[in-house]
């Protein structure tokens, strides 16, 4: 359905999904009678940057005047929004974790890293990050406090440590060991579990809401791995292994490379 909503008479026009480097060239009648068309993207999450108004008018000039309006009054140096690439913000964020690392994905879907515990505090989708309280705004202001999380925050579904290794009972020692900037891509983060070293790349979902979970394990491993993530209020996809509850084990052949997904529940 190329994710166009059931809008029978509401949906004037739509393009299909494009890859990157794709183009499409639309050709339609506009509307003869005036007033505002908006129109959006409706892959999940896109739709809080993507986004526009076709109008039609007989006063051209008047749609200038408005916009222009409306920039200015948007614009702002200290909102974060993550365009072409990912935005990667290590500050205090209100709610969040002492060792908080913050990354905004294109498209509107948003996490904070616990650097201390090596888990996904939470996610958000919309805007990414205020950072006027840290950098302060207004004159007055010496910066300092707390960056705002600007969208909709949602479960992670990382209660407690992802991952076991050998068995899901074993205590794991995590040691974080940084993260790696990978150009245009998702930033991964590096720790050590019980001496074993695992990359952890965090994404969007490619459908819905969601974060994508993907670890490369050391390949010394041979013993099976345990990944936890709570199912109770979310749909859950893993591309490897089997599911007990919250726990999925994944085979020793399997442990090189493998994801977990983790969908926000309507």
């Amino acid at each position: 359905k190329e994710f166009v909503p059931e809008m029978e008479g509401t949906v004037l026009v739509h393009s299909r999904v494009l890859s990157p480097g794709e183009k499409q060239t639309l050709k339609f009648q506009a509307p003869e009678a005036t007033g505002n068309y908006p129109y959006v993207c409706t892959l999940p999450g896109h739709a809080f940057s993507m986004k526009g108004v076709m109008v039609v008018t007989d006063d051209p000039s008047s749609v200038v005047a408005s916009l222009t309006e409306t920039n200015e009054k948007s614009n702002d140096d200290f909102v974060l929004h993550p365009h072409h690439k990912p935005i990667v913000k290590r500050a205090f964020v209100k709610d969040g974790p002492p060792r908080s690392v913050n990354v905004g994905i294109p498209g509107g879907i948003n996490f904070c890293f616990d650097a201390e515990s090596c888990i996904v505090a939470f996610g958000w989708f919309g805007p990414f990050l205020d950072i006027g309280p840290d950098w302060g705004r207004n004159v007055s202001q010496r910066g300092g406090g707390l960056v705002q999380v600007l969208g909709e925050r949602f479960e992670s579904g990382q209660s407690i440590f992802p991952i076991r290794i050998g068995g899901k009972h074993i205590t794991p020692q995590v040691s974080f060991k940084g993260y790696r900037l990978n150009g245009m891509e998702v930033p991964t983060f590096e720790f050590t579990v019980n001496g074993a070293w695992v990359k952890e790349t965090i994404s969007a979902a490619d459908k819905g809401i969601g974060l994508t979970y993907s670890f490369q394990m050391d390949p010394g491993l041979v013993t099976p791995v345990y990944g936890y993530l709570d199912r109770s209020n979310s749909n859950v996809e893993a591309s490897h292994g089997t599911w007990t509850g919250n726990w999925l084990m994944i085979a020793p052949e399997d442990i090189a490379s493998f994801s977990i997904t983790h969908y926000r529940q309507p």
